[in-house]
């Protein structure tokens, strides 16, 4: 088999496995959706988050 027959193959692989058994997504969240959603992360979270990790140092 030729390297581009073998990638076909894996491909069609990837889909049937895969994509094939995705469940259909209902689109966007609504409005109310996302505020539920929000007032339970502000349950768990308190005041802001900051981030005081960084891939690369800044030089001093």
């Amino acid at each position: 088999m030729s390297e581009q027959e073998i990638v076909h193959i894996a491909i069609q692989r990837l889909y049937n496995e895969i994509f094939l058994k995705l469940e259909p997504d209902d689109g966007p969240l609504s409005e109310e959706d996302l505020k539920a959603i929000q007032a339970k992360a502000d349950e768990y979270i308190k005041g802001p988050v900051v981030f005081e990790q960084f891939m690369f140092k800044m030089p001093d």
